[in-house]
């Protein structure tokens, strides 16, 4: 599945682990990562080289964003994603 979002970024990969209540987004797979935390739940994975964001790591996710997943359609959920880059962009660009 890939979903183009207002970042201008694919999403190749959504996975939701209900046990945990973790949504792990994916945008691309480098062999080198950074994570870089946003907030104590918000997890942003970038290729250690290019800097791009790779994916998200959203923990708590349904318990926080009242989101049901996996309805892959559902706006909330790419309005989420978008805010989450958005807000990483604004900090990374200090």
């Amino acid at each position: 599945m890939e979903k183009n979002i207002n970042s201008k970024i694919n999403i190749k990969k959504m996975a939701y682990d209900k046990f945990a209540d973790v949504l792990y987004v994916t945008f691309s797979n480098p062999q080198d990562i950074d994570i870089t935390p946003l907030t104590d739940a918000d997890l942003i994975r970038t290729d250690h080289i290019t800097k791009q964001i790779s994916g998200i790591t959203i923990i708590g996710f349904q318990e926080r964003y009242k989101v049901k997943f996996p309805e892959k359609s559902n706006k909330s959920t790419y309005s989420i994603i978008d805010k989450l880059i958005s807000e990483y962009h604004t900090i990374s660009a200090h």
